[in-house]
């Protein structure tokens, strides 16, 4: 049996931490990769895109939103 240890569960909201307006995106799939790293798929309205962990946040970056 393999077990993952991912940081992010599809169904979350999540921010991603550039992102100046700070926009809620719902994590929609984990992609395990080769060297056992995840990427987040996360869906704003009809854009999708794929992060790494340390792109996303579970909390919104108010600072950035405001700047």
């Amino acid at each position: 049996m393999m077990v993952i240890d991912n940081k992010y569960d599809i169904g979350e909201i999540l921010y991603l931490v550039t992102d100046e307006e700070q926009k809620k995106r719902l994590c929609t799939a984990i992609v395990i990769c080769p060297d056992n790293s995840f990427l987040y798929e996360v869906i704003s309205g009809t854009s999708a895109s794929k992060h790494y962990e340390f792109e996303l946040s579970r909390e919104p970056d108010i600072a950035m939103k405001t700047a």
